[in-house]
């Protein structure tokens, strides 16, 4: 009981650490984004660029509360917020890389600064990899069969690998919808599309059953 509390208590220290690098490196990249013109290297409209912004400003502001709440007398676990589980760590700063690759931004002020978001990054991607290489085979092997050969298409030296890509990860990505969420759990919505007629009912089931996963 001990060696396992002790165990657990060594895991979670590490998420910890693990969560202020992360924490860390979103916020420094998030000081160089010029976030009034958020998306505008890929000329979107503006609506879009505002909701960038604003998505961005919230999901900075949440992590910062996390952080605040982490300091509570109360203790570590009794004061996590509930919305950690919704948005990890690691998903501020993947989120925050990427709005800068398509926002008007400063460089670091640091060069060490950009080379530690490389490498975190990497460790970012290989545990992501091997997670849903783990998991996917677990749920059905021919998910594990696509995303290997996503991983080929994008490795190879084709032009239209992005395309190719893309395809397989759409696939992909509706399979383990519809696995993790039957059409029987698939309601909402459905009935709307039906009596609009709408064209983009197919579409719609897809996002519900989005919402329907994250909230089983």
């Amino acid at each position: 009981m001990e060696k396992t509390l002790l165990l657990t208590q060594r895991d979670f220290k590490n998420e910890l650490l693990a969560a202020s690098t992360h924490i860390a490196m979103a916020q420094t990249t998030f000081s160089t984004l010029n976030l009034e013109r958020a998306g505008e290297l890929i000329q979107i409209e503006q609506a879009k660029q505002e909701r960038i912004q604003l998505l961005t400003e919230q999901l900075s502001l949440r992590h910062s509360e996390l952080v605040a709440s982490l300091t509570r007398p109360e203790g570590l676990l009794a004061t996590v917020p509930p919305f950690v589980s919704e948005l990890p760590a690691a998903d501020l700063l993947i989120h925050t890389a990427a709005v800068r690759t398509i926002t008007p931004h400063e460089d670091y002020e640091e060069p060490a600064d950009a080379q530690k978001l490389e490498s975190t990054r990497v460790v970012i991607v290989s545990e992501t990899a091997a997670f849903l290489e783990v998991t996917l085979q677990e749920l059905n092997p021919a998910y594990a069969e696509q995303y290997a050969g996503a991983k080929s298409a994008s490795e190879g030296t084709r032009s239209d690998w992005r395309a190719q890509w893309g395809s397989s990860m759409r696939r992909l990505l509706k399979g383990v919808l519809h696995t993790v969420a039957h059409d029987d759990l698939v309601l909402l919505g459905q009935a709307e599309q039906q009596a609009a007629g709408s064209a983009r009912a197919s579409d719609s089931r897809d996002e519900d059953r989005v919402a329907v996963s994250a909230h089983p």
